[in-house]
């Protein structure tokens, strides 16, 4: 599965949910959460998905509809190297980072 697959559940618009489902990117695990019809309609007439879903935690819309990474994957990859020199510093310009 490479995106956030929705399953319409029973009930009127205003009262009715979807299932989200995705599988992370990086570990494989599948997740599911339910989230209101509204909110899907919303997203899908263009509103930024935070204010679409502004219940859902930053981690979860991270997953379903942004990179499909899982809050754990997330702090793994985002961690620093535990090798790594913790006083090294980077500088941006416009042609990328500089050591």
């Amino acid at each position: 599965m490479t995106s956030t697959q929705f399953t319409r559940g029973e009930g009127d618009y205003k009262n009715d949910t979807y299932t989200a489902t995705r599988r992370c990117v990086e570990c494989g695990t599948k997740h599911t959460t339910k989230v209101a019809a509204p909110a899907v309609f919303r997203w899908n007439q263009g509103a930024l998905v935070q204010d679409a879903f502004p219940r859902m935690s930053a981690s979860d819309r991270e997953l379903y509809f942004q990179s499909g990474i899982c809050d754990p994957c997330w702090k793994v990859l985002m961690a620093p190297p535990k090798d790594e020199d913790k006083t090294r510093r980077f500088r941006v310009s416009k042609d990328g980072p500089l050591l």
